[in-house]
């Protein structure tokens, strides 16, 4: 018991380091320090709520728990990642936390199916397209768009999962609160991080993406560095 009460208290105090490190991200300006300390500390966070969780889910297995930690999982690794591999290019631990999420979710889905829990449903087929999506993008060569929105938009979707976690515990403790409580968060972060996908989006075509497949499967990409007057392109023949 006493163990369970303070794996609870690690689990909270990650998830508020979680919510106040991602809110602070969005708040600083975009690649200077505090914005990338900022991020930094959302990532550890996020990482203390899934380790957490799923020491917890050891004695107190969870459905909804396990689904989300894989979500959380597979996002938070997916942000850092954009930002990581500049190249926007699948490395072995892209490959790897990919399917490993993605096995997940699909045996979760499997399971939540047979049982007809739909919260658990949602959540791992949302899980299993992301992952699957991403495996894809991996086997032509890389991923999809500016690795700067991929960023935002993995960061964004974990900090909004955090978000309505947290709400869901309020409206738990507190009778008084309704499940309304519930949409602040979307209704707050939904379209901050489409603000953000938008503002990041002209800055495309000064980082990756992708130009077309030629007939073996090959990929056809062109990555610009424009911070210099110096431009770098590479094609693959067809």
């Amino acid at each position: 018991m006493q163990l369970f009460r303070l794996l609870i208290a690690i689990h909270a105090f990650a998830g508020t380091v979680a919510l106040i490190a991602g809110a602070a991200a969005y708040a600083t300006r975009k690649g200077d320090l505090h914005h990338r300390r900022a991020g930094k500390a959302f990532a550890f966070g996020m990482f203390g709520i899934v380790i957490t969780t799923l020491m917890i889910l050891v004695t107190r297995p969870s459905a909804e728990l396990l689904v989300q930690a894989v979500l959380s999982t597979f996002l938070v690794i997916s942000g850092w990642r954009a930002v990581a591999e500049r190249a926007a290019r699948a490395r072995a631990i892209d490959w790897a936390h990919t399917t490993v999420c993605g096995v997940a979710a699909a045996t979760i889905l499997a399971w939540s199916i047979l049982t007809m829990n739909v919260e658990v449903i949602i959540l791992a087929a949302i899980t299993l397209y992301l992952t699957t999506r991403d495996l894809v993008l991996f086997r032509r060569g890389g991923w999809y768009g500016n690795r700067l929105q991929r960023h935002a938009a993995a960061f964004g979707g974990a900090l909004l999962g955090a978000s309505v976690a947290f709400a869901a515990v309020l409206v738990r403790r507190y009778p008084s609160l309704t499940w309304w409580t519930l949409l602040v968060p979307i209704v707050v972060l939904v379209p901050t991080m489409l603000i953000w996908r938008a503002r990041l989006a002209p800055r495309q075509s000064a980082d990756f993406r992708r130009v077309s497949t030629n007939d073996t499967g090959t990929s056809l990409a062109m990555r610009c560095e424009t911070s210099s007057a110096s431009q770098f392109v590479s094609r693959t023949q067809p």
